[in-house]
């Protein structure tokens, strides 16, 4: 077992072909300038829009989860999802002043020796944590 990074927010393991990848980011969910929902992620400069605020939630879940499984096809390193990106500091400000504090979990789990078939649902591996409210 090869240990590839270890973060406070992102673990990522390996035995030859088989990944396995934790996550647990903080996420701004915001109503978007044009309109719709926002959803920014903090420890990473991550994005996602959506009419809703579950939408947004939705699309960033998803989207984060494409992105990790995209870097292991391609063999990139996924620290580059948080040591070369740096989330804006007025969302990292709004995020820790806001009153609710939306945070999102996942566990992504690939076999590279096995081709996934582009239309496989996503596993319903992830879930945004019940939102804590400033004391």
């Amino acid at each position: 077992m090869k240990k590839h990074i270890a973060s406070s927010s992102i673990a990522h393991v390996s035995d030859g072909d088989r990944h396995a990848v934790a996550a647990c980011l903080h996420v701004l969910v915001m109503p978007g300038e044009d309109g719709g929902y926002f959803a920014q992620g903090i420890e990473i400069d991550y994005t996602a829009t959506g009419d809703t605020e579950e939408a947004a939630r939705d699309h960033f879940a998803h989207g984060f989860i494409e992105t990790v499984r995209a870097y292991l096809r391609r063999g990139r390193d996924l620290s580059a999802l948080y040591e070369k990106s740096r989330t804006p500091g007025k969302y990292v400000e709004a995020y820790y002043a806001a009153a609710r504090k939306d945070a999102f979990g996942c566990v992504v789990r690939m076999d590279l020796g096995e081709e996934v078939a582009a239309d496989v649902a996503l596993p319903r591996e992830f879930n945004f944590i019940p939102a804590q409210s400033a004391a």
